[in-house]
């Protein structure tokens, strides 16, 4: 703990009788961290992916059945079925 002493004179009306005073200040300590616990330099934060919902073959199957069935279950587009099914689920 770092203390400072000042001296001060007071003097009163007659100058044979001047008084000395002594008053000590005490400064607070100086607080230093440990090298763990500063902080580090900020970093930028990086944007983080929107999760988008994982599509399983097995639920764009069951939308390419669905998309064919509306047609009318007529054969020979299966594929322009499971292309569909695929983009509707990944916009989800």
């Amino acid at each position: 703990m770092a203390t400072k002493t000042t001296t001060t004179t007071k003097k009163t009306a007659a100058p044979s009788t001047a008084r000395k005073t002594t008053r000590t200040k005490v400064e607070a300590p100086m607080v230093v961290k440990p090298k763990a616990e500063q902080s580090a330099p900020a970093k930028p934060i990086a944007a983080k992916p929107i999760a988008t919902p994982q599509v399983t073959p097995d639920a764009i199957a069951t939308r390419a059945y669905e998309i064919y069935a509306a047609r009318g279950y007529t054969h020979g587009q299966h594929e322009q079925d499971w292309l569909q099914a695929e983009r509707e689920l990944r916009r989800r």
